[in-house]
Parts: structure tokens; C-alpha cells; sequence
């Protein structure tokens, strides 16, 4: 399985994963109404897909290699890109309000690194 396929898994699951955390822990970083907006399914297609899309740049058109550090920071940038140019409107009044700048570039960068340690099963 090629590593954007992968990362298509990770962003699903892990979506799936954080949706079952606030449902059991409460509002954490301001997500509950997101996911009541957009539900369960659709929710966990858009994080998968993005995460396809974002690797898929990174490998096929900025011809990136394949280095930890590397994907952290390209996921820490396209997330500070995506919170200053509200691409995702519905995070504008969700996530954007619980997190900071730091805060967004960490929550950014931990999704794009996951792939990488996948890559080697």
C-alpha cells in the first residue's frame, strides 16, 4: 500500500478515533459541534481525504523525501495556512477558537508524521 493510501487510513481512523474521544471526554479542543455538523462519516472522509491530498503533494508534485521532521513541519505550515486563510470555515468557530497558532502547528504536524511510521510495517 502506497504511502498517500496509507495517510487516506490514518486521517479516517484517526478522525473515527477523535470523534469516540470527545463523545466519551467531552468538547476537547472545541470539536463536538464540528462533528455534530458535519457527522460521523463525512467528518471522517474529509479528515482521510485531506490527509490523501497532503501526502500526495508532498511526494508527487513538491517531490518531498521522506523524512520525520520533514513531514511534521509541512503539516505544522498547512494547518497555520488552512487556520490564516480560513480554507475550512467550519473550524473557525471550533477548533481555531480552543487552539493557538503553536498549538495548530503541533495538532498539524502529529497526523502528517503518522504515515512515516507506518510506512515500515
Amino acid at each position: 500500500m502506497n504511502l498517500e493510501t496509507q495517510s487516506f487510513f490514518i486521517g479516517f481512523f484517526g478522525d473515527l478515533f477523535l470523534q469516540f474521544i470527545v463523545h466519551v471526554r467531552g468538547n476537547i479542543a472545541n470539536l463536538k459541534m464540528y462533528f455534530q455538523l458535519h457527522g460521523i462519516l463525512e467528518s471522517a472522509c474529509i479528515a482521510g481525504g485531506m490527509m490523501f491530498l497532503f501526502m500526495y503533494i508532498y511526494l508527487k508534485i513538491l517531490k518531498l523525501k521522506i523524512d520525520l521532521y520533514l513531514l511534521f513541519i509541512y503539516g505544522g505550515i498547512l494547518d497555520i495556512i488552512f487556520r490564516q486563510f480560513n480554507l475550512m470555515k467550519t473550524l473557525q468557530y471550533t477548533y481555531y477558537t480552543a487552539n493557538n497558532q503553536f498549538e495548530s502547528f503541533i495538532w498539524g504536524g502529529i497526523p502528517m508524521i503518522l504515515p512515516y511510521f507506518t510506512n515500515f510495517l
